[in-house]
């Protein structure tokens, strides 16, 4: 199987190959760098300090963090939800096409950020998701309700109830 910007998924990868989505190296990047002491500079090698389980850039792998995160969550344990949701989102944009349902899951499954007290930050990568699941399901969709559902949490967690409210009733509009 090809990415889509031409590496094979075969053997392990020592580097990014090509230019992977830079939003999503740019999340890993930001998340890591502490963790892994990392300078801007060692962006290329970034599956030098993170192996994955099969070392390469696979699907299997993007859904595999994904039910990690979302197993962390439950448990309400948002730095591993979180840093398992950043491991998916990274790999899955490598081989899905940027508007992919799943990276669009896997965004609005990132307002985990409200667990910790940070809304903002949350709220930006709902809005990612509305992007994408918007245009893949359209406005009326479960898909988008449920979206709708993440964004109240997350305006409730910030203090910011009136907004939650009109989230949540429009969730439910859409599913009823």
């Amino acid at each position: 199987m090809s990415l889509k910007n031409g590496a094979k998924t075969s053997g392990t990868l020592k580097s990014l190959p090509g230019k992977v989505e830079a939003s999503a190296v740019d999340i890993i990047f930001d998340e890591s760098k502490k963790k892994y002491n990392l300078s801007k500079g060692d962006l290329n090698s970034v599956f030098e300090f993170e192996k994955f389980s099969r070392g390469e850039y696979d699907i299997i792998n993007a859904v595999m963090f994904g039910i990690g995160a979302v197993m962390y969550l439950k448990k309400r344990k948002y730095e591993q939800a979180l840093d398992n949701y950043l491991k998916s989102l990274f790999v899955g944009s490598a081989c899905l096409k940027d508007n992919h349902p799943f990276l669009g899951k896997t965004y609005q499954g990132m307002a985990a950020y409200a667990g910790m007290g940070r809304s903002n930050k949350a709220l930006t990568y709902i809005e990612k998701a509305f992007g994408i699941l918007r245009e893949v399901y359209g406005e009326d969709s479960i898909e988008l309700a449920d979206c709708y559902h993440t964004l109240g949490n997350a305006y409730r967690c910030e203090g910011r109830y009136e907004e939650a409210l009109q989230s949540h009733t429009k969730a439910l509009q859409i599913k009823t």
